[in-house]
């Protein structure tokens, strides 16, 4: 948590990038961010602290614009509404289509079609490589070892829309993914996840699932059952291997796709 708001945060000045240390509360053009201190010294988990308000942030920074702040609030609200929002949601309504009716584009740039993995689980993430939750590729390669021959497939989708935490270029991603963490799950292009330019995928997704359940930071995952439709968001702070997490995918493998749908309560 300390370092996804360091990185996020104060990374959005490029002097933190010159050698600016993580402990450094008063910096940067005047500003002043008491963040990682309120974790610090507050003794409370990252969550207590920003519901009870102790993240605070006095900006006055002259040399940044308003495209610069609004990605800066951005962050800080994609944050807090991490750690302060429901953890697992269920769909908020019936929507039209199913996953299978979206495409992506592959890492290596040949075409990945969801009907390809009709009548299967799908787990759909977005992820990044300069995160403090980018360990989670582990977790999500073991999930793919231990469930792909029961019919999950986990599918990687890198974004950039969070921290500005995936800048690479596509070759760059599939390297430090195969060799940090032995990925071998399918992984698409970069894509924009949320807002009006995300993916059709996402919008889908997000019409289904309502305001609780959309992604708001990296390692956010879709849970897609075998007809299709979307069964639950998960949070990017259930990690791959917690119960929360493997009980909903293990419940999603059991039924036939003309159940999924039951699922869904």
């Amino acid at each position: 948590m300390e370092a996804d708001l360091a990185t996020a945060v104060l990374g959005r000045c490029s002097r933190w990038n010159r050698g600016v240390g993580a402990e450094e509360i008063e910096v940067l053009h005047g500003r002043h961010f008491n963040i990682c201190r309120s974790v610090r010294t507050s003794h409370q988990s990252p969550a207590a602290v920003l519901k009870s308000g102790a993240l605070n942030i006095d900006i006055d920074c002259a040399k940044c614009g308003g495209v610069e702040m609004t990605k800066l609030w951005a962050t800080v609200a994609g944050l807090i509404a991490m750690w302060t929002g429901a953890p697992s949601v269920g769909p908020s309504k019936v929507v039209t289509g199913t996953a299978y009716d979206f495409a992506f584009s592959g890492i290596d740039g040949k075409p990945l079609q969801l009907a390809d993995w009709r009548g299967k689980v799908l787990l759909v993430v977005n992820t990044a490589s300069f995160c403090g939750y980018t360990k989670q590729y582990a977790g999500l390669q073991e999930l793919w070892t231990r469930y792909e021959k029961a019919g999950l497939v986990v599918i990687g989708v890198p974004s950039n829309d969070f921290g500005g935490q995936e800048p690479k270029s596509e070759g760059e991603i599939k390297s430090f993914c195969q060799g940090a963490f032995g990925v071998t799950f399918p992984l698409t292009s970069k894509q924009v996840v949320i807002g009006l330019e995300a993916h059709p995928f996402y919008k889908w997704a997000a019409d289904a699932i309502g305001p609780k359940g959309l992604p708001n930071w990296n390692f956010h995952k879709y849970l897609i059952g075998r007809d299709g439709r979307l069964l639950r968001s998960l949070s990017t702070r259930l990690a791959p291997a917690s119960e929360e997490v493997t009980s909903w995918i293990e419940k999603a493998l059991a039924e036939h796709a003309s159940q999924g749908a039951a699922l869904q309560n």
